[in-house]
């Protein structure tokens, strides 16, 4: 009879066991990093329109504000010269799987966030964008006078700024 080449059942359940351990190290840090990515998302879609609504009133000479909405995570945007017209930013809807994503003004920052026709702001906001039952946050500061928005990671219960638009 001839001997047939192959792995023995011992040889095999050390594969599994090997791989089943890797797989228990790797996956509780892919869903810590994909939570993290979430949050930069939802940051960086918020800048990015925040930014986005200085610019129309800088380039129609007129003010525009942002009204925050905590709860339903969105932002609603309506300039001077168009008040019927309003854009509107659900991050729940921008970015899958952010169900449980929220914000949070800080500091008595005010839920509307004006920009005038030079581009300035007459508000001082700060707002936490947190997701439900996780410990990662992001923040985003606008700052008076001059418009500039940055943004940051919550770490140790504060907010550590690291960049600015």
């Amino acid at each position: 009879m001839k001997d047939e080449a192959g792995f023995s059942m011992p040889e095999l359940m050390i594969v599994i066991v090997i791989v089943g351990i890797l797989s228990g190290l790797a996956i509780p840090n892919f869903l810590q990093r994909w939570e993290d990515e979430r949050l930069n998302s939802a940051a960086k879609l918020t800048t990015s329109w925040l930014e986005d609504l200085r610019r129309k009133a800088i380039q129609n000479s007129t003010v525009c504000r942002a009204v925050i909405d905590g709860a339903a995570a969105t932002f609603t945007g309506t300039c001077d010269h168009q008040p019927t017209q309003s854009s509107v930013l659900d991050l729940q809807q921008e970015i899958t799987n952010t169900t449980g994503l929220s914000f949070a003004l800080q500091n008595g920052s005010p839920s509307t966030w004006i920009f005038t026709p030079r581009g300035t702001t007459t508000t001082d906001g700060d707002l936490r964008i947190n997701l439900l039952g996780s410990s990662h946050a992001r923040c985003l500061r606008l700052l008076e006078p001059l418009g500039s928005l940055r943004t940051g990671k919550f770490r140790s219960g504060l907010c550590v700024y690291t960049t600015s638009y």
